[in-house]
């Protein structure tokens, strides 16, 4: 795989993640190396998946054209300033404020 572009990497590596047919799918930026009808089939693959889905992106065009579920991550760093008292209701809770269902399985 050594001799093949970037975007041809990552090509054969989706394919070999979609072709394992795994229930849940996570991409970390999808698109990178990717020119612009490859990324167009790469979207029109996502809306068409079955199963779970998890994609990690800075690529605004995909941003924009994605359809499914999504759950915007922001943070203090984002704006280029530290965090301060007044970002506290944004934070995550840490694991001792929240609230744990365990269920025993079998």
């Amino acid at each position: 795989m050594a001799e093949l572009s970037a975007g041809n990497q990552r090509r054969v590596q989706f394919a070999a993640a979609v072709a394992a047919d795994p229930e849940i799918l996570i991409i970390d930026e999808p698109t990178n190396y990717l020119d612009l009808d490859t990324t167009e089939a790469l979207e029109a693959a996502l809306a068409a998946w079955n199963g779970t889905l998890l994609v990690a992106s800075h690529d605004r065009w995909l941003v924009a054209h994605w359809s499914g579920p999504r759950l915007h991550l922001t943070s203090a760093l984002q704006d280029h300033r530290p965090m301060t008292r007044a970002d506290e209701p944004r934070r995550l809770p840490r694991r001792g404020d929240v609230h744990e269902t365990r269920t025993r399985i079998g």
